[in-house]
């Protein structure tokens, strides 16, 4: 079994991420957006909004991946 961490036969890592909202005003727009073209209504946007407004507003998945970014750099 070859070794999981020698990153020799690579040459580059593609990281992506969905993101989310950074703050309190960029929740319901973000919601917005990854739900275009789908007929919810922005009542309903602003209730699964709250489960942000838990973290502030902001996505716990954004610093995440900053970490992991960093961790790999």
């Amino acid at each position: 079994m070859p070794d999981a961490l020698d990153a020799t036969p690579y040459d580059a890592l593609l990281l992506l991420s969905f993101g989310g909202p950074e703050g309190p005003d960029d929740v319901v727009p973000f919601l917005q957006n990854v739900t275009r073209g789908r007929g919810i209504p922005k009542e309903r946007l602003k209730e699964v909004g709250q489960h942000y407004f838990l973290f502030g507003g902001v996505s716990p998945i954004n610093d995440q991946n900053r970490a992991l970014l960093d961790a790999l750099r």
